[in-house]
């Protein structure tokens, strides 16, 4: 999650010799789109009342804290099949 964190913060990327900015953000965006169909295919359903805004979010936050740092594993993952680094920003 802390790539992903990182990532998302302009404090380094995803590198790849050859890509262009538009195949890197291409390639992460089927990554992502991969990765949640994924965990949402995996992830027990939510409760029917959790769907009820006027309940508030009743789906357990570890639940969702476990679903989004998996969804980043195979983000990671996915981009480092496609040839990726991650590099961190230069101090």
């Amino acid at each position: 999650m802390l790539l992903g964190l990182a990532a998302c913060g302009g404090a380094g990327g995803w590198h790849k010799p050859g890509s262009d900015a538009e195949a890197v953000k291409r390639d992460l965006g089927d990554c992502q789109a991969l990765a949640y169909d994924k965990v949402s295919r995996t992830s027990p359903p939510a409760p029917p009342v959790a769907l009820d805004r006027r309940f508030g979010n009743l789906e357990s936050p570890d639940r969702t804290t476990e679903s989004r740092m998996r969804e980043q594993q195979l983000v990671d993952s996915c981009m480092r099949d496609k040839g990726y680094s991650f590099e961190p920003a230069a101090r």
